[in-house]
């Protein structure tokens, strides 16, 4: 059978992605491999669910968007699932690098930045203080 997303989840809105699930309350159709991240944003409503399918997967990226409290509400529920404090380590919460982001857009900038900072094994540092020699040598 066919899975048919809510009416409100409509490709026109999201054109690049291979797949939208809406419907799948359960995270059963949540499968990520180690090459996916996985970036919990569900306003509360099922994190801890799809938390518990993400952790016990091998994604390489595991995060949620919220607030400090609601991850550390998160990681009490997650230890009475019976994970580690070592397994716990992979989720990142809040998510992103801390950019001062405030907006929706920005939130999302921070995320992917933390993303691909993880994954090209980046500092997370400014550039100009990364690179201690000068890109530029000036002609005397």
């Amino acid at each position: 059978q066919a899975h048919q997303p809510p009416a409100n989840l409509e490709r026109f809105r999201f054109p690049q992605a291979t797949e939208l699930i809406g419907d799948d309350y359960s995270y059963e159709r949540l499968n990520p491999t180690v090459a996916d991240s996985v970036v919990i944003a569900t306003q509360h409503k099922g994190d801890h669910l799809s938390a518990v399918r993400a952790l016990r997967s091998p994604a390489s990226y595991i995060a949620i968007i919220a607030s400090r409290k609601r991850a550390s509400l998160m990681c009490d529920f997650l230890r009475g699932e019976g994970f580690t404090d070592r397994e716990l380590a992979r989720l990142r919460a809040p998510a992103g690098l801390d950019l001062g982001a405030w907006t929706p857009a920005e939130i999302a900038l921070s995320i992917l930045a933390e993303i691909v900072m993880l994954r090209r094994g980046g500092s997370g540092l400014p550039r100009t203080a990364a690179n201690a020699s000068p890109q530029f040598i000036q002609a005397s």
